[in-house]
């Protein structure tokens, strides 16, 4: 979120209980942060990190080759530029997540400031669960990515999977994007999302792991 303001507001108005994650130095994320924090909604810090494959992961990423200093004051920069966050995931980061000394440097400033953290598992190799069990920050795993792939047939069969792993496991974190065709599918199965499951503030679904 954070960079189509006419577009992003309409997920606003879908009157669904969802979470607004805002890339930090997007043109028009202090303002829609705001606005989505003033609407109820949970507002979160999308921080760019270093992609496998040079993707480019956008301004303000952390890499590799940071020091530690360079990579707090850098999350710190970020969490000022988000208004109203209670919490963060990553943004890409397929090669930065894998690194536990580096993200033990990130989770140690969402700690500071009484962050929880989601983790986007973009790496099956992703080392960010055991970085906040060591830490004991509040934290969670995405279990699904909703559209990926942004072909209707697609997205309608990830729809429905993402209906069934929530059934067969009772919670679930689902990551979607700001996509018009997301929230067209997002508007066609707003009845499904009201009377077949219990969308909640995803700090409910967040937990210091013991």
């Amino acid at each position: 979120m954070g960079q189509r303001p006419i577009l992003e507001r309409k997920f606003f108005k879908l009157g669904l209980t969802l979470n607004f994650s805002f890339l930090p130095y997007a043109p028009f994320t202090e303002k829609l942060a705001r606005e989505a924090h003033q609407k109820g909604f949970t507002v979160m810090i999308h921080i760019p990190m270093e992609a496998e494959n040079e993707k480019n992961s956008g301004p303000g990423t952390l890499k590799l080759f940071m020091t530690e200093k360079e990579i707090k004051d850098k999350v710190r920069e970020m969490i000022s530029r988000v208004p109203f966050a209670s919490g963060a995931n990553q943004h890409m980061g397929s090669l930065f997540s894998q690194d536990p000394l580096k993200m033990k440097w990130v989770l140690e400033v969402l700690r500071e400031n009484h962050l929880f953290f989601i983790d986007s598992r973009t790496t099956p190799y992703t080392i960010a669960p055991f970085v906040a069990q060591s830490l004991k920050i509040p934290f969670a795993e995405r279990g699904h990515f909703l559209d990926n792939n942004l072909q209707e047939v697609a997205l309608e069969k990830s729809f429905e999977n993402m209906l069934a792993k929530a059934r067969k496991q009772g919670r679930l974190i689902v990551i979607a994007h700001p996509h018009p065709q997301t929230l067209k599918l997002l508007k066609h199965h707003r009845k499904d999302l009201i009377d077949q499951v219990t969308l909640v503030p995803v700090q409910k679904l967040v937990e210091v792991r013991p």
